[in-house]
């Protein structure tokens, strides 16, 4: 994948995504405290504050320890990588970077 790629969808689209096509990966990046007062079905919990802090790798493995065979397993499908209307996309698209790396 390329950074270029990554780009903003909107919620239709997000919801559509969810909806119909398969392998599709939702990645939440809110604190944990929203993740628990609600999130997208099937969503990972993978905090930005705590990536920073623990590290990429540690993050998703406690989120499941199959998301990063998920993710190589479904190179190919969309990854939505979503956060509170306050995050600027810049910051979901730095996340991006490193899921690239």
């Amino acid at each position: 994948g390329d950074v270029g790629e990554v780009k903003w969808i909107g919620l239709e689209t997000a919801k559509r995504l969810h909806r119909d096509e398969e392998g599709v990966i939702f990645i939440d990046v809110r604190d944990r405290r929203d993740f628990v007062a609600g999130h997208i079905a099937d969503a990972y919990c993978t905090p930005l504050p705590e990536i920073i802090d623990f590290g990429l790798v540690n993050v998703f493995m406690s989120a499941d320890d199959q998301l990063i065979h998920k993710l190589l397993k479904h190179r190919t499908k969309p990854i939505i990588v979503y956060s509170e209307v306050a995050t600027p996309f810049s910051r979901c698209r730095a996340f991006c970077r490193w899921l690239l790396r």
